[in-house]
């Protein structure tokens, strides 16, 4: 008598996600995975790979990548996989549209679906009506909580309450008991003091990289505990938080807590930042080369500055003293190509967006998202033909406008300076080149200055070709 053949177990991969919960009311992704395991084993499942990410939404609002997501879409389409296991459906999406796109990526590939205990066939028509519903609810959940986020931004505007992170010179309070905040900050005498000699020395006509620098080597930090950079000095004297104020889609109002500066001093500092005329102080021989007064010298630290022709070739060389140099074209053409590939990268635009201290750059980006999504809806309602082709365009030329003006908002809000902003993204080399083409080093040299730190350092003697690792290079974002 012949074994009865067994049942060839099904390849299961498991995903966990959870979402970024101050308050620690959801499941951690290790209970969901633990949860996960043991319904795959009491299935006979073989579990072939566990994937997570951990502080990452998967709303349609969401600005950082899922990674484990996109490696979890890689392995179903590769057929590696024959179960995707996910504790509820809204770990693995609270979007419609990457619903759509799950459902069709398994219906292709022939693997199912499992979530609360239950098992489901995109070949079902039964199947995709259920797990539908529940993406539907999944992304209404998501929408709600961003609403209820939405108007408590803006009555915290209106009551001229502070947002978001906590600010560079103040100190939040809790209540003692639940250990909510209690929408009140009061100030932060340490990190005052830094901020008042920095608008000092400002004022006296010090610049902002001589007071970075000063706070580096005294060995002042902030409370991220990096460096301080141009960019990080001038994003402290510029926040009007630091002026008792608020600002809210443009708009300023009265905050609730004490001011650092007075109203003479905060005029004074956005009167020296508006001036044309500040940057004549600078060596001008530095602002028609690319890397003059920005690369440094890897033995000293000291700025390297562009030579004439040294052994045939322009050149840069260290200022304190010749510790190293390099050939113009090559150092040029080497630091440029690397800036242009990590101003390519998807991931700098949002990390740009996310970095400083500005409490208001989260309120102007869900301003924006506000604004694309009335403009969204009605091209939606055009298209389900309960809007006429007239309105829709008077509707765009209403919204567009304000879309432009909140975006231009939420670049503002970041500290990061406005030249890097507009380099980052796919267009990267397009807007290089045409810097290129206008002459315009200023603007090239502020986004690399911006974006990366640059240490030539000592090769032997005698070496004739260009070494790439003999140039360390890193980048702040």
């Amino acid at each position: 008598m012949s074994a009865v053949p067994q049942p060839i177990p099904l390849r299961a991969l498991v995903y966990t996600r959870v979402s970024h919960d101050k308050r620690k009311t959801g499941r951690s992704v290790a209970e969901q995975l633990a949860e996960s395991l043991a319904d795959c084993d009491r299935a006979g499942w073989q579990v072939v790979a566990t994937l997570e990410d951990n502080d990452r939404s998967a709303s349609r609002h969401a600005t950082k990548q899922r990674q484990d997501w996109t490696e979890a879409k890689r392995l179903i389409a590769s057929g590696a996989v024959d179960v995707l296991v996910t504790w509820t459906a809204s770990r693995a999406q609270r979007d419609l549209a990457a619903y759509v796109e799950l459902r069709g990526l398994c219906e292709r590939h022939g693997v199912l679906w499992r979530y609360d205990g239950n098992t489901y066939d995109f070949a079902n028509r039964t199947d995709r009506l259920r797990t539908g519903f529940d993406a539907l609810i999944a992304e209404d959940y998501a929408e709600q909580g961003r609403d209820a986020t939405l108007r408590a931004v803006r009555a915290n505007a209106a009551a001229g309450k502070p947002h978001g992170r906590k600010v560079y010179g103040y100190e939040r309070s809790y209540d003692p008991t639940t250990g909510a905040w209690t929408g009140t900050q009061a100030v932060n005498d340490a990190e005052a003091a830094v901020i008042r000699e920095a608008a000092q020395r400002f004022l006296a006509g010090e610049s902002t990289w001589a007071i970075a620098q000063d706070f580096n080597r005294r060995g002042i930090r902030r409370p991220s505990g990096k460096a301080w950079t141009i960019g990080t000095v001038r994003s402290v004297l510029t926040n009007p938080a630091h002026a008792g104020i608020r600002v809210h889609r443009g708009e300023q109002v009265a905050g609730n807590w004490p001011a650092i500066h007075d109203g003479k001093t905060w005029a004074a500092l956005c009167a020296r930042f508006a001036d044309p005329a500040r940057r004549t102080n600078r060596d001008r021989r530095d602002l028609t080369h690319l890397l003059s007064g920005v690369a440094r010298c890897g033995k000293c630290g000291g700025r390297m500055e562009r030579q004439g022709n040294t052994r045939g070739r322009p050149s840069y060389v260290c200022r304190n003293g010749g510790h190293v140099g390099r050939a113009q074209d090559d150092l040029d053409a080497f630091v440029t190509e690397e800036v242009l590939q990590r101003l390519e990268q998807p991931d700098l635009l949002t990390a740009l967006l996310e970095a400083g201290d500005d409490p208001d750059t989260d309120a102007a980006r869900a301003r924006v998202a506000e604004l694309q999504q009335q403009l969204d809806d009605a091209t939606e309602q055009f298209l389900a033909k309960q809007l006429s082709a007239a309105l829709l365009g008077k509707l765009e030329a209403r919204l567009l406008p304000q879309i432009e003006a909140a975006e231009r908002e939420a670049r503002q809000a970041s500290p990061v300076p406005q030249t890097l902003l507009d380099a980052a993204g796919p267009t990267a080399r397009r807007q290089w080149a045409q810097w290129d083409r206008d002459g315009d080093v200023a603007r090239m040299r502020d986004v690399v200055r911006a974006l990366v730190e640059i240490a030539v350092l000592p090769v032997g003697r005698g070496r004739k070709a260009f070494d790439r690792d003999a140039v360390r290079l890193e980048f702040k974002f």
